[in-house]
């Protein structure tokens, strides 16, 4: 039995008796990566790299093709089920989950997914297709499905939407505020006064800084009281502190004091 992936280095190896060939041993739970017993198909060796040796038998090579193939299949089985229970917990619509998929497809041909925890590419290729379809939804939020770090996700999510020509638009303040008015159960007037206080801020002021922060401050404020500071940071992934500072912000281009500190 293996101890840890030599791709990827994890330690989070599963039974692979289940999976798809007589001697698969086990199966990375990061990367995906297929391992065989003795004597079967070397999966450390890469795919191109398998040629026609003058003395091995046509038969033999046919069958490691097809333990290749078996072991492909096992990991596109196991992303599009990481890729259903990341939608399922975060309540995605079907378009959504389609172009997830369509995404993951690509990257794999391209080489993306090699090395790389299974997860992380399954979180990027579905934050790429919420952002794509508006479903925006608070990094932190996406980052805990996988147990994933947010760094991690920006970072490859910058080279995957490179990578796949993906565009990519930032999501802007007002853009956060179906999901936490969702999220804080507040009502359609406070939503609508939300996001009047957010059309009153210049989109400069709030350029390179957190989205989600503004839309957490001006839901605050929208909810004349209806909501804590502390619920809004909940809900948005950052903290009260920041909800504090952001208020500031908005206090200043809003002229809202007598909303924010009461």
């Amino acid at each position: 039995m293996f101890d840890s992936c030599p791709q990827c280095g994890s330690d989070e190896l599963s039974d692979g008796s289940e999976l798809p060939g007589d001697e698969v041993e086990a199966v990375c739970n990061d990367c995906g990566r297929i391992f065989y017993s003795l004597g079967g198909f070397d999966s450390d060796q890469p795919d191109t790299e398998l040629q026609s040796s003058p003395d091995t038998p046509e038969d033999t090579q046919w069958s490691e093709v097809s333990k290749i193939s078996d072991g492909t299949e096992a990991n596109v089985s196991r992303a599009l089920e990481y890729l259903e229970q990341f939608s399922d917990e975060l309540s995605v619509s079907d378009s959504v989950r389609k172009l997830s998929a369509e995404f993951y497809a690509e990257a794999m041909s391209k080489g993306l997914t090699a090395g790389r925890s299974m997860k992380l590419v399954v979180t990027v290729c579905l934050r790429a297709a919420m952002h794509k379809e508006g479903a925006i939804r608070p990094d932190l939020e996406i980052s805990k499905v996988g147990d994933l770090d947010q760094a991690k996700i920006s970072n490859f999510s910058r080279e995957i939407t490179h990578e796949l020509g993906i565009e990519n638009s930032i999501p802007t303040p007002e853009d956060h505020i179906s999901y936490l008015s969702d999220e804080l159960s507040v009502d359609a007037e406070t939503e609508d006064r939300s996001r009047e206080i957010l059309r009153n801020v210049e989109q400069a002021s709030t350029s390179g800084k957190s989205p989600v922060s503004y839309a957490a401050a001006a839901l605050y404020l929208g909810s004349e009281g209806d909501v804590t500071q502390r619920e809004v940071a909940i809900a948005s992934g950052v903290t009260t502190e920041t909800v504090r500072v952001r208020l500031r912000d908005l206090e200043d281009q809003n002229n809202s004091r007598d909303h924010i500190w009461a």
